[in-house]
């Protein structure tokens, strides 16, 4: 039988987390290929989505089955892994190269109350 996405999550973070490892040590630049790493970064209005009340800056990584993303909220940043009607998510505010990422996204303009918020970026970690 083939595993939910609860039990494969781990996995495919770690995955991500590797590669963005190695983007983040060459500074997340164009030479290093992290241009062409992902799908899209858009805003995710409130209620897009059944019980979705918040919006959220999403850096869609894959779509289709399975795909996956990166959510930044206001408070929190989570990596969500979804295949065919199951999903999966996990807090990972606190992950160093989550945080240079976030970091660089609000270098690149996504701040404001519709993208990531500057509290986000004292949180302790």
């Amino acid at each position: 039988m083939e595993k939910n996405c609860k039990q494969r999550i781990e996995e495919k973070l770690n995955d991500r987390l590797k590669k963005l490892e190695a983007f983040s040590k060459d500074g997340f630049s164009c030479e290093s290929g992290f241009n062409d790493y992902g799908l899209s970064i858009d805003y995710v209005e409130p209620e897009t989505f059944n019980n979705q009340d918040e919006g959220y800056l999403r850096f869609q990584l894959s779509w289709g089955g399975p795909s996956d993303e990166i959510r930044f909220y206001n408070n929190y940043i989570e990596y969500s892994f979804m295949d065919w009607f199951d999903g999966a998510t996990k807090d990972i505010t606190n992950i160093s190269v989550i945080q240079d990422l976030n970091n660089l996204f609000v270098d690149m303009g996504y701040k404001g109350v519709k993208y990531i918020s500057q509290p986000l970026l004292n949180k302790a970690i």
